[in-house]
Protein backbone atom coordinates (compact mmCIF):
# COMPACT_ATOMS: atom_id res chain seq x y z
CA UNK A 1 0.00 0.00 0.00
CA UNK A 2 1.26 3.42 -0.91
CA UNK A 3 1.45 6.19 1.62
CA UNK A 4 0.49 9.35 -0.18
CA UNK A 5 1.33 12.79 1.07
CA UNK A 6 1.23 14.88 -2.06
CA UNK A 7 -0.69 15.09 -5.25
CA UNK A 8 2.34 13.65 -7.04
CA UNK A 9 2.29 10.66 -4.65
CA UNK A 10 -1.40 10.10 -5.43
CA UNK A 11 -0.71 10.24 -9.17
CA UNK A 12 2.25 7.86 -8.82
CA UNK A 13 0.17 5.41 -6.78
CA UNK A 14 -2.67 5.61 -9.30
CA UNK A 15 -0.28 5.01 -12.21
CA UNK A 16 1.37 2.08 -10.44
CA UNK A 17 -2.04 0.51 -9.74
CA UNK A 18 -3.15 1.03 -13.32
CA UNK A 19 0.08 -0.53 -14.62
CA UNK A 20 -0.39 -3.56 -12.35
CA UNK A 21 -3.99 -4.01 -13.51
CA UNK A 22 -2.95 -3.62 -17.16
CA UNK A 23 -0.11 -6.13 -16.77
CA UNK A 24 -2.39 -8.64 -15.04
CA UNK A 25 -5.10 -8.18 -17.66
CA UNK A 26 -2.62 -8.51 -20.53
CA UNK A 27 -1.14 -11.68 -19.02
CA UNK A 28 -4.63 -13.10 -18.50
CA UNK A 29 -5.66 -12.24 -22.04
CA UNK A 30 -2.47 -13.78 -23.42
CA UNK A 31 -3.07 -16.97 -21.42
CA UNK A 32 -6.69 -17.09 -22.62
CA UNK A 33 -5.59 -16.59 -26.23
CA UNK A 34 -3.10 -19.45 -25.87
CA UNK A 35 -5.76 -21.72 -24.37
CA UNK A 36 -8.20 -20.84 -27.16
CA UNK A 37 -5.57 -21.49 -29.83
CA UNK A 38 -4.78 -24.86 -28.26
CA UNK A 39 -8.48 -25.77 -28.17
CA UNK A 40 -8.93 -24.73 -31.81
CA UNK A 41 -5.91 -26.86 -32.70
CA UNK A 42 -7.56 -29.89 -31.07
CA UNK A 43 -10.67 -29.32 -33.21
CA UNK A 44 -8.52 -28.99 -36.35
CA UNK A 45 -6.49 -32.09 -35.48
CA UNK A 46 -9.61 -34.25 -35.06
CA UNK A 47 -9.23 -35.11 -38.79
CA UNK A 48 -12.87 -36.17 -38.99
CA UNK A 49 -13.18 -35.27 -42.68
CA UNK A 50 -10.11 -37.31 -43.59
CA UNK A 51 -11.47 -40.36 -41.79
CA UNK A 52 -14.86 -39.98 -43.49
CA UNK A 53 -13.24 -39.40 -46.88
CA UNK A 54 -11.31 -42.67 -46.57
CA UNK A 55 -14.41 -44.78 -45.86
CA UNK A 56 -15.43 -47.09 -48.68
CA UNK A 57 -18.24 -47.64 -49.43
CA UNK A 58 -20.10 -44.63 -48.04
CA UNK A 59 -23.02 -42.86 -49.65
CA UNK A 60 -23.73 -39.25 -48.75
CA UNK A 61 -20.06 -38.55 -48.05
CA UNK A 62 -20.33 -34.88 -49.06
CA UNK A 63 -23.22 -34.27 -46.66
CA UNK A 64 -21.33 -35.92 -43.83
CA UNK A 65 -18.22 -33.84 -44.52
CA UNK A 66 -20.35 -30.67 -44.65
CA UNK A 67 -21.75 -31.56 -41.21
CA UNK A 68 -18.20 -31.98 -39.90
CA UNK A 69 -17.38 -28.48 -41.20
CA UNK A 70 -20.48 -27.03 -39.49
CA UNK A 71 -19.64 -28.73 -36.21
CA UNK A 72 -16.03 -27.53 -36.35
CA UNK A 73 -17.15 -23.94 -37.01
CA UNK A 74 -19.65 -24.13 -34.14
CA UNK A 75 -16.99 -25.50 -31.80
CA UNK A 76 -14.53 -22.75 -32.71
CA UNK A 77 -17.23 -20.09 -32.26
CA UNK A 78 -18.00 -21.49 -28.79
CA UNK A 79 -14.29 -21.52 -27.96
CA UNK A 80 -13.97 -17.88 -29.09
CA UNK A 81 -16.93 -16.85 -26.90
CA UNK A 82 -15.62 -18.66 -23.82
CA UNK A 83 -14.54 -16.31 -21.05
CA UNK A 84 -12.45 -18.67 -18.95
CA UNK A 85 -10.47 -21.91 -19.06
CA UNK A 86 -13.47 -23.99 -17.99
CA UNK A 87 -15.59 -22.52 -20.79
CA UNK A 88 -12.83 -23.16 -23.32
CA UNK A 89 -12.48 -26.77 -22.16
CA UNK A 90 -16.23 -27.32 -22.31
CA UNK A 91 -16.49 -25.87 -25.83
CA UNK A 92 -13.54 -27.99 -26.98
CA UNK A 93 -15.03 -31.17 -25.47
CA UNK A 94 -18.47 -30.54 -26.95
CA UNK A 95 -16.90 -29.88 -30.36
CA UNK A 96 -14.69 -32.95 -30.21
CA UNK A 97 -17.64 -35.11 -29.14
CA UNK A 98 -19.70 -33.82 -32.10
CA UNK A 99 -16.88 -34.61 -34.54
CA UNK A 100 -16.39 -38.08 -33.05
CA UNK A 101 -20.13 -38.74 -33.29
CA UNK A 102 -20.01 -37.82 -36.99
CA UNK A 103 -17.10 -40.18 -37.60
CA UNK A 104 -18.71 -43.03 -35.65
CA UNK A 105 -21.97 -42.66 -37.59
CA UNK A 106 -20.11 -42.59 -40.92
CA UNK A 107 -18.08 -45.67 -40.02
CA UNK A 108 -21.22 -47.59 -39.04
CA UNK A 109 -22.98 -46.52 -42.25
CA UNK A 110 -19.98 -47.67 -44.29
CA UNK A 111 -19.96 -51.04 -42.51
CA UNK A 112 -23.67 -51.44 -43.18
CA UNK A 113 -23.30 -50.62 -46.87
CA UNK A 114 -20.41 -53.09 -47.24
CA UNK A 115 -22.35 -55.84 -45.42
CA UNK A 116 -25.49 -55.20 -47.52
CA UNK A 117 -23.46 -55.51 -50.72
CA UNK A 118 -21.64 -58.60 -49.45
CA UNK A 119 -24.91 -60.32 -48.57
CA UNK A 120 -26.49 -59.46 -51.93
CA UNK A 121 -23.42 -60.84 -53.73
CA UNK A 122 -23.50 -63.98 -51.59
CA UNK A 123 -27.16 -64.50 -52.46
CA UNK A 124 -26.50 -64.09 -56.20
CA UNK A 125 -23.59 -66.51 -56.07
CA UNK A 126 -25.73 -69.07 -54.27
CA UNK A 127 -28.51 -68.66 -56.85
CA UNK A 128 -25.99 -69.41 -59.61
CA UNK A 129 -24.89 -72.54 -57.75
CA UNK A 130 -28.48 -73.72 -57.29
CA UNK A 131 -29.19 -73.11 -60.97
CA UNK A 132 -26.48 -75.66 -61.81
CA UNK A 133 -27.83 -78.39 -59.53
CA UNK A 134 -28.94 -81.46 -61.49
CA UNK A 135 -32.44 -82.82 -61.21
CA UNK A 136 -34.08 -79.60 -59.94
CA UNK A 137 -37.19 -78.55 -61.77
CA UNK A 138 -37.56 -74.95 -62.90
CA UNK A 139 -40.19 -74.52 -60.17
CA UNK A 140 -37.76 -75.75 -57.49
CA UNK A 141 -35.08 -73.33 -58.75
CA UNK A 142 -37.58 -70.47 -58.80
CA UNK A 143 -38.74 -71.30 -55.27
CA UNK A 144 -35.13 -71.49 -53.98
CA UNK A 145 -34.29 -68.19 -55.67
CA UNK A 146 -37.30 -66.53 -54.06
CA UNK A 147 -36.32 -67.91 -50.68
CA UNK A 148 -32.80 -66.55 -51.18
CA UNK A 149 -34.21 -63.13 -52.06
CA UNK A 150 -36.22 -63.21 -48.84
CA UNK A 151 -33.17 -64.29 -46.81
CA UNK A 152 -31.10 -61.47 -48.34
CA UNK A 153 -33.84 -58.94 -47.60
CA UNK A 154 -34.22 -60.16 -44.00
CA UNK A 155 -30.46 -60.08 -43.47
CA UNK A 156 -30.21 -56.59 -44.93
CA UNK A 157 -33.03 -55.43 -42.65
CA UNK A 158 -31.07 -56.76 -39.66
CA UNK A 159 -27.93 -55.04 -40.93
CA UNK A 160 -29.74 -51.75 -41.48
CA UNK A 161 -31.29 -51.88 -37.99
CA UNK A 162 -27.91 -52.52 -36.32
CA UNK A 163 -26.68 -49.90 -33.90
CA UNK A 164 -23.06 -51.05 -33.82
CA UNK A 165 -20.49 -53.11 -35.71
CA UNK A 166 -21.43 -56.31 -33.84
CA UNK A 167 -25.04 -55.91 -34.96
CA UNK A 168 -23.89 -55.49 -38.56
CA UNK A 169 -21.80 -58.66 -38.34
CA UNK A 170 -24.67 -60.57 -36.73
CA UNK A 171 -27.09 -59.48 -39.46
CA UNK A 172 -24.63 -60.49 -42.18
CA UNK A 173 -23.93 -63.86 -40.58
CA UNK A 174 -27.62 -64.57 -40.02
CA UNK A 175 -28.37 -63.74 -43.65
CA UNK A 176 -25.60 -65.97 -44.93
CA UNK A 177 -26.69 -68.82 -42.62
CA UNK A 178 -30.26 -68.58 -43.96
CA UNK A 179 -28.96 -68.63 -47.55
CA UNK A 180 -26.74 -71.63 -46.76
CA UNK A 181 -29.74 -73.53 -45.38
CA UNK A 182 -31.74 -72.81 -48.52
CA UNK A 183 -28.83 -74.00 -50.67
CA UNK A 184 -28.46 -77.17 -48.58
CA UNK A 185 -32.17 -77.87 -48.88
CA UNK A 186 -32.02 -77.36 -52.64
CA UNK A 187 -28.98 -79.63 -52.95
CA UNK A 188 -30.68 -82.40 -50.98
CA UNK A 189 -33.72 -82.07 -53.23
CA UNK A 190 -31.62 -82.52 -56.34
CA UNK A 191 -30.00 -85.70 -55.15
CA UNK A 192 -26.50 -84.19 -54.78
Amino acid sequence: MFKTTTKADVTAAKNAGTATITNDTTASQLQSAKEKAAANSVIDDAAAKAVIDDLMPLSGKEDREAQVDKDAVAAKAAIAKATNKSGIDTAQNVGTDALNTNVDAAQLKSQKEAADADLAKYGQSTKATIQKLPDLTPDQVTKANGNIDDAVKNGQNQIDAATDANGVTTGLNNGKAAIDKIAADAASGSGC
